[in-house]
C-alpha cells in the first residue's frame, strides 16, 4: 500500500512595508531592484501607489512582503489618503536623494505618517551620483538628530541600483526589524 505524505504545513507571515519620500529619489527603482534582483531604473513617476510582493523562505516559514510604493509629489500628499495607506504597517523606508539635500530636509513630513510601532530605515539614494563625502559629516549628523527626536528610526544606509551598493541589505535588515 502507498504511503501518503503530508508536508507540514509552512507557517505564512505577512509583512506591511511602506517606501515613503519625496518624489524622484529612487523609491520605485529601489523596489523594482530588489523585487526582480537587478538593478531597475524606473524613470516613471508613480501615480498614488503602487504595490509589489515579494516571496522569502525563511526554513519552514514563507514571508510575503507587501511593498507599498507612495507617490511622493505634493498634490498626491494634499489628497490625505496616506495616513490609511500606511495603518497596520510594520516597516517603512524612509527615502531621500544623497545628491538633493532638500530631500533630505523634508523626511520629517513623512515621518509624520507613521506610527511609533512602525520600524523606519532612513535610506540616501543614488550614492553613485555624488561624492558622499563631501555631505557625509552633515547628513550623519542630520539623521542622528531625526533619531534622537523619533526614536523608531533604526538606522541609516546610502544606497545605489547600478552598484547594487545597500539594496538588498536595507530590505533585509528592515524585515529583520520587523520580525
Amino acid at each position: 500500500m502507498m504511503q501518503l505524505t503530508i508536508p507540514p504545513k509552512r507557517i505564512v507571515r505577512v509583512l506591511k512595508i511602506l517606501v515613503l519620500g519625496e518624489g524622484g529619489v529612487g523609491k520605485t527603482s529601489l523596489i523594482k531592484t530588489f523585487v526582480f534582483e537587478q538593478p531597475s531604473m524606473s524613470l516613471d513617476q508613480t501615480l498614488g501607489a503602487e504595490f509589489f510582493v515579494k516571496t522569502l523562505d525563511l526554513g519552514d516559514e514563507q514571508l510575503k512582503l507587501q511593498l507599498w510604493d507612495l507617490a511622493g509629489q505634493d498634490h498626491f500628499k494634499n489628497m490625505q489618503v496616506y495616513d490609511r495607506f500606511c495603518q497596520g504597517a510594520h516597516g517603512a523606508l524612509l527615502c531621500f536623494d544623497l545628491s538633493d539635500v532638500e530631500t533630505l530636509f523634508r523626511l520629517e513630513q513623512w515621518i509624520e505618517y507613521l506610527n511609533d510601532e512602525t520600524k523606519v530605515v532612513v535610506v540616501g539614494t543614488k550614492s553613485d551620483l555624488v561624492d558622499v563625502a563631501d555631505n557625509d559629516e552633515f547628513i550623519e549628523e542630520y539623521i542622528r538628530d531625526l533619531r534622537k527626536r523619533y526614536p523608531f528610526i533604526q538606522t541609516f544606509h546610502k544606497t545605489s541600483i547600478f552598484s547594487l551598493h545597500s539594496v538588498t541589505k536595507v530590505f533585509l535588515e528592515l524585515i529583520d526589524l520587523c520580525l
